[in-house]
């Protein structure tokens, strides 16, 4: 008896539990519970306090300015959204401000700045479902050293050179707006410092490629990889609107190979995720644009640039790609483990016989340089980025210093075979160590 009474006791008080909590959960408590503290009475009639309204602008000369006014709710009845007056490239969206709070102090140029390269973001850039055609002003800012101010995309293509290459990098998975920023300087260093006399002009693209924090690592993969090739639809846009006669280098690392594979593949006409261009390409989607790739720790599938996979009409945009092979990427060993029937990453196998074999005209478009020896387990682009040898590696596909050797596309899908040979090597390269040996033993700093 007293265990039947203590279990309809029990019951009872769960039961109170569970409807207390439901009770708080609901969406509409929740909206009570937040305005319960701000609300005024008066006259019988709930009036919410005056709310704060950011506008940041940005003048002639200076940092950037964001003032804060106070907006009476009986004013307007319209909903207060945070407008950025920043320029005529700048979408107003109140989950990301122009420029974060930490970039307020590098806003203005040091006397003697001359302007290095460029930074387009995406990171305001929505994502949608399929059947919807997202739109989105990319935002642009230009660098001179550490320091950045906002831009245009006007300004940046008239501060393009005639037939002088345009370098666009894009980063991998878990970068930071911060660690973009700071990275950008440096990477443009470390090719300018293995190009010699060689000139190009630098353009970062960033996409939001911080993780989801689901805390499961195979979720988290996914999520990013489908967010990498998403955002491949703004980078092909954009470059879509570059004059056609100026060479483009592509580098991609990581999920950004896959982001540069995205927008290969929409540029030859093809569909990612629902997506395609709908004739918005007026210049350089035919194949007469000159267009090189560069794949560092690439987190694609090792076929899916073969024709009629997933990114199969990527080749028909390019002259020239080069993979670098790392087959001891310790953080790609597990991408198979994404999903199921996954196969391996392409900066872990390289394009296989088996591969090359489905390429048909397309081998002679495929290069690549094995780095396991320099790069290690690395992974992170930290990892490459210390190592000149690599830069001194695709600086010359990069920079188009070996254009002597490689003959321009065709206007057909499937380009014409270039020549097999880039400065004296077949299509694939032995290691870096042995290939650049005597600049080994003119850098006795550099360790492997």
């Amino acid at each position: 008896m007293k265990n039947a009474v203590h279990y309809s006791a029990t019951a009872g008080i769960a039961a109170v539990g569970c409807l207390l909590l439901m009770t708080m959960m609901s969406p509409l408590h929740a909206q009570e519970a937040a305005d319960s503290p701000s609300d005024v009475l008066v006259n019988s009639q709930v009036q919410t306090p005056p709310r704060a309204e950011l506008r940041v602008t940005l003048p002639d000369n200076g940092p950037l300015l964001i003032h804060e006014t106070l907006v009476p709710e009986s004013v307007t009845s319209e909903p207060v959204t945070t407008e950025a007056v920043i320029s005529e490239s700048v979408t107003p969206d109140p989950t990301f401000l122009p420029i974060p709070a930490d970039r307020s102090s590098t806003g203005e140029w040091q006397a003697g700045d001359q302007p290095d390269y460029w930074i387009v973001s995406s990171r305001q850039c929505r994502e949608y479902g399929s059947g919807y055609l997202p739109e989105c002003r990319l935002q642009f800012y230009r660098g001179a050293g550490t320091h950045l101010r906002c831009g245009t995309i006007h300004e940046l293509i008239a501060s393009l050179e005639p037939s002088v290459p345009v370098c666009l990098v894009v980063h991998g998975s878990l970068t930071t707006w911060s660690d973009a920023r700071k990275a950008s300087p440096q990477v443009h260093d470390w090719f300018r410092n293995a190009a010699g006399n060689r000139r190009a002009t630098f353009i970062f693209f960033t996409w939001p490629s911080e993780s989801p924090a689901t805390f499961i690592p195979t979720i988290d993969v996914g999520i990013l990889g489908r967010r990498a090739a998403y955002h491949g639809y703004f980078l092909a846009q954009f470059l879509s609107q570059l004059p056609a006669d100026r060479p483009l280098s592509l580098v991609g690392h990581s999920h950004g190979a896959r982001t540069v594979a995205s927008a290969m593949h929409l540029l030859g006409g093809g569909q990612v995720q629902g997506l395609c261009l709908h004739g918005m390409c007026p210049r350089g989607c035919d194949g007469r644009r000159r267009i090189r790739v560069v794949l560092a720790a690439a987190a694609i599938d090792n076929n899916w640039l073969n024709p009629g996979e997933r990114y199969g009409r990527a080749l028909s945009q390019v002259e020239l790609l080069v993979n670098l092979i790392n087959r001891d990427d310790f953080a790609l060993a597990f991408y198979p483990w994404r999903r199921l029937f996954s196969r391996a990453a392409l900066a872990r196998t390289g394009f296989t016989p088996s591969i090359r074999s489905s390429m048909g005209a397309y081998n002679c478009k495929l290069s690549e340089f094995d780095v396991t020896c320099i790069v290690g387990t690395g992974h992170f682009w930290q990892h490459y980025q210390k190592h000149p040898l690599i830069a001194r590696a695709i600086a010359p596909t990069v920079f188009y210093a070996d254009e002597r050797n490689v003959s321009a596309p065709s206007t057909s899908r499937v380009a014409a075979p270039a020549r097999r040979r880039i400065n004296g090597h077949s299509g694939v390269h032995p290691p870096i160590r042995e290939t650049f040996g005597n600049i080994r033993r003119h850098s006795p700093s550099t360790r492997f």
